[in-house]
């Protein structure tokens, strides 16, 4: 057959078949060339019915700016058919029209067949890979934000957990703080009390009054303690009150024996 200039693919010209298929009228015939975009394994001129098409018949490796007289696979993955030749102008090489990889009766449509298979098969190779690959950068995704989340988590446990030592340890202070200042100052609630040792009854009034409003005035530090202080106090200033009157009644004696003498 004869092929006339039809367009222009990957900066190469592409041909057409001018006669009609015999068991196909409606079936076009290309020589087209495809470069490296899918692959070296891609790259060189083809013949098919679709510039790029998953249906092809015949293969060249080959990367001259027009198709090569020779070096043809037929079919596309077989091996080098050298009885399948071209010829430029008018001329026809001897046995070319006896294999013809796109006018060929004999295996015409089981080469169509394989083709399509083998076409399929590379297909659902190609959509398998690309979601095996999908799959797992999606894992590789949910396992990063995993992680990430479980950073956060331990961060966070962490911070948390450091927050609690530094209250448990501002509540220790306190603690410590109080006790001591609660100590001093029954201390001191013992120390107002014993003023009133040497009390005598011409003194006892205002030495009791001072006593119990410095008593009174350290009393509510004592916090816990307070009421146990309290109770103390108040039997030191009764039993010294009663001492008083024991004083008292022991002088009136004693004058009374001085005025009978």
């Amino acid at each position: 057959g004869t092929f006339s200039l039809f367009g222009e693919n990957h900066g190469r010209p592409v041909y057409k078949k001018n006669e009609p298929v015999a068991n196909n009228p409606t079936l076009d015939v290309l020589i087209y060339f495809w470069d490296e975009r899918d692959g070296a394994s891609f790259c060189g001129w083809w013949f098919g019915p679709k510039v790029g098409g998953d249906q092809v018949w015949a293969y060249n490796s080959e990367r001259a700016m027009a198709p090569p007289p020779g070096g043809w696979r037929v079919p596309y993955d077989g091996a080098v058919d050298p009885s399948f030749v071209l010829a430029t102008g008018g001329q026809q090489q001897p046995g070319y029209g006896q294999q013809q990889a796109y006018g060929q009766q004999q295996g015409y449509g089981q080469q169509q067949t394989q083709q399509q298979q083998q076409m399929q098969q590379y297909q659902q190779q190609q959509q398998m890979q690309q979601e095996q690959m999908r799959q797992q950068q999606l894992q590789q995704e949910q396992m990063r934000q995993q992680q990430m989340q479980q950073e956060q988590m331990r961060q966070q446990q962490m911070q948390q957990q450091k927050q609690r030592e530094e209250e448990m340890a501002r509540q220790r202070q306190q603690q410590e703080e109080q006790r001591r200042v609660e100590q001093q100052a029954v201390m001191n609630c013992k120390q107002i009390m014993q003023k009133l040792g040497p009390a005598m009854p011409e003194n006892f009034d205002n030495l009791k009054m001072e006593v119990e409003k410095l008593f009174m005035a350290e009393l509510p530090k004592c916090g816990s303690q307070a009421e146990i202080v309290k109770a103390e106090g108040m039997q030191i200033i009764e039993a010294t009150r009663m001492r008083m009157e024991q004083i008292k009644q022991q002088r009136a004696e004693e004058e009374r024996l001085n005025n009978e003498r």
